[in-house]
């Protein structure tokens, strides 16, 4: 009886299943610093007034699909974050950019006056009052250590063909 053939993997497969690994080790490790670093804030917290100085927005293309998996449109999706300017515990003015975005164009306005958290030996590091999302950082992890395994995985399979 002959032994059932496996195809081994083409130069794209395994770029692929690199690509998918890395991606998935980016955002697990992303995941884990952000949730680290809200972790760091809420057990040595310092709680402040911060006035918005400015909004940055990043723009970014995302592209749906269609019926049946065919290629859908495109569409522009712009995030918005405030920067903030507080004084910290040891006086010094201090100007950060928020991590987390929002696609809520007129969420804070220049000029808003805002409670925020933050982290005394890492000041720019902080999160505003209402936004912190663990749940967001706990999907990043999970999203990120599913493409590693996945990734991980077809590397391993693809090495014992």
């Amino acid at each position: 009886m002959s032994q059932p053939s496996h195809k081994s993997y083409s130069l794209k497969d395994w770029l692929l299943c690199i690509i998918i690994t890395l991606v998935g080790g980016v955002v697990l490790a992303l995941g884990v610093n952000h949730y680290c670093d809200a972790l760091a804030i809420d057990r040595q917290s310092v709680t402040t007034e911060a006035q918005v100085i400015d909004i940055e927005s990043f723009t970014s293309i995302e592209s749906g699909l269609g019926s049946k998996g065919s290629r859908g449109s495109k569409r522009k999706v712009i995030t918005y974050s405030p920067v903030v300017q507080y004084t910290d515990a040891d006086g010094r003015l201090r100007t950060a950019k928020s991590k987390i975005t929002s696609q809520e164009y007129n969420k804070y306005r220049v000029g808003d006056i805002l409670t925020i958290t933050y982290h005394p030996r890492k000041p720019s590091a902080f999160i505003i009052a209402g936004d912190n999302s663990k749940a967001g950082h706990i999907f990043c992890i999970a999203v990120g250590a599913i493409l590693s395994v996945l990734g991980c995985s077809l590397l391993a399979w693809g090495l014992k063909k």
